[in-house]
């Protein structure tokens, strides 16, 4: 009897089995999970900028939605430019959200089958002298990723950006020093 429902139940994993693997390649990612992407995607590039010395990006939610929409273009028309099938180049989508930055850069890149797109994209970007120099310029104070995934093929943005109240490495915000000249010093 012990033997007969081990086989009903090995006959009964094996019917469903097809079932549960159908719906994870067919259901579509949830905001949550792409949101998880990007900010692997974000970290990464963080990571990077510290360990070459430079401070990390913050993230703006509007460069953020302009990232991801870029990539759910490339990924619905099928081409990866920076410029899209309009001719509006990342300044002039920036632009249109009325985002005001003095400066902006992108990087993108299409990933297809791999293991992990995140590693293999983020070392694509540094091993590429553009992409590098956007990561690593110091008068970029913020950033938004974008990810648009179907099934096992990703394309992402990532925007970087000055904005206009924003300081860089090359304008530090108040030092110590400054706090405590103006401490000592009288009318610092």
């Amino acid at each position: 009897m012990r033997a007969n429902l081990r086989g009903w139940g090995m006959l009964l994993a094996l019917a469903v089995a097809p079932l549960a693997l159908t719906g994870c390649f067919n259901t579509p990612p949830t905001e949550t999970e792409l949101s998880a992407v990007e900010k692997q995607v974000f970290d990464a590039i963080n990571s990077i900028r510290q360990a070459n010395g430079l401070y990390a990006l913050t993230t703006q939610a509007g460069l953020g939605g302009v990232a991801r929409a870029h990539s759910e273009d490339m990924l619905a028309r099928d081409y990866l430019s920076h410029v899209n099938p309009e001719g509006k180049n990342p300044g002039d989508r920036i632009a249109d959200t009325g985002i005001a930055v003095t400066a902006w850069g992108e990087n993108i890149a299409m990933a297809q089958g791999l293991a992990d797109p995140v590693d293999a994209i983020v070392e694509g970007w540094m091993n590429s002298e553009g992409h590098r120099a956007n990561i690593l310029r110091t008068t970029f104070t913020h950033t938004g990723v974008g990810v648009a995934q179907s099934g096992d093929t990703f394309y992402f943005t990532q925007v970087f950006a000055t904005l206009p109240a924003a300081k860089s490495a090359a304008e530090p915000a108040l030092g110590w020093l400054d706090v405590l000249r103006s401490l000592i010093l009288p009318g610092g």
